[in-house]
């Protein structure tokens, strides 16, 4: 990770007011008004959990390619989305990416590459300093992989909705397929990873609408 180490000793002397101040989420883009379908879905505790397929102005969208880009894992190595990658999750808010962290704690190390998904963490409204004493060496025990971006400009090409993760269904040839957000992890698992078998009761049952 690319950090501005130079300013570390000055910041030190703020350590407390930021390890008790909340981190602060990035200002994520209001949804369209063209919002299309809307999929209802069930989380594991039963509360539904909406999946809405977007397109905003500017945005990646459905039908374009998903553009090459090298992140960086908790532990420093470069990496980039691989070939047989199906399915792209991003997060840009830190509450949800823990949410997320402990759904996959319960799964084993390679349930996402299992299921041809990777899982993208916009780190860039995290101050500095929180990343390199806290969130890094946090992340950096997880045996789950994480792809890491502290970049404006690649976030600000990726449309966003507050507290969602952002789903890109990619074809072999990273053409971005759909859209959409979703409400919890637990909903993304429903429809990609987990889907209810056909004598599934109806409250896993996945309800379409127009």
């Amino acid at each position: 990770m690319k950090r501005y180490l130079a300013s570390a000793t000055f910041c030190l002397f703020f350590i407390p007011t930021l390890v008790l101040a909340d981190t602060p989420a990035l200002a994520d883009t209001p949804a369209s008004a063209d919002t299309a379908d809307t999929i209802e879905e069930h989380s594991n505790d039963g509360a539904p959990a909406q999946a809405e397929a977007v397109g905003e102005p500017g945005k990646l969208a459905a039908g374009q390619k998903l553009e090459p880009y090298v992140f960086e894992d908790p532990h420093g190595e470069k990496k980039t989305i691989r070939d047989d990658t199906s399915l792209v999750l991003m997060s840009f808010d830190m509450e949800l990416s823990k949410s997320i962290h402990q759904f996959l704690e319960q799964k084993e190390p390679e349930y996402l590459q299992k299921h041809h998904a990777q899982y993208v963490i916009d780190i860039t409204p995290m101050p500095a300093l929180i990343t390199w004493l806290f969130a890094g060496p946090k992340m950096r025990k997880y045996d789950f992989p994480i792809l890491l971006v502290d970049d404006e400009a690649f976030s600000d090409r990726y449309p966003q909705q507050e507290g969602k993760i952002l789903a890109l269904e990619l074809a072999p040839d990273r053409t971005v397929k759909e859209v959409q957000f979703f409400d919890t992890i637990e909903a993304v698992a429903a429809k990609y990873f987990e889907p209810a078998q056909p004598d599934a009761s109806p409250s896993g049952a996945v309800e379409q609408t127009s």
